[in-house]
């Protein structure tokens, strides 16, 4: 899985061999000078995507996943409440 502050792509490979079974992408919200911000929610829901179209184009289960990878934009900081619950959007 690799989130970047344009698109959230997730690639399904076999864990023997390591080629690529297959691969499904989302797009993150449009930013652009001077706005730098992104809801974090909408990683999450990028994320989501991607997976579910990673696991469509394979043909195979979710159940067939073993681990996980993540790789991630440099920085950015996530204000959360108490429960867990992002406060505001994030500052890239």
């Amino acid at each position: 899985m690799d989130s970047s502050t344009q698109s959230c792509t997730v690639e399904l490979r076999d864990s023997h061999t390591g080629a690529l079974v297959a691969a499904g992408d989302a797009p993150q919200p449009h930013v652009a000078p001077p706005h730098s911000e992104q809801d974090p929610r909408d990683w999450w829901a990028a994320l989501c995507l991607g997976m579910a179209r990673a696991l469509k184009n394979s043909d195979r289960p979710a159940t067939d996943v073993r681990a996980l990878s993540v790789v991630g934009q440099c920085h950015g900081l996530v204000c959360l409440d108490d429960h867990g619950d992002v406060l505001r959007s994030a500052k890239l």
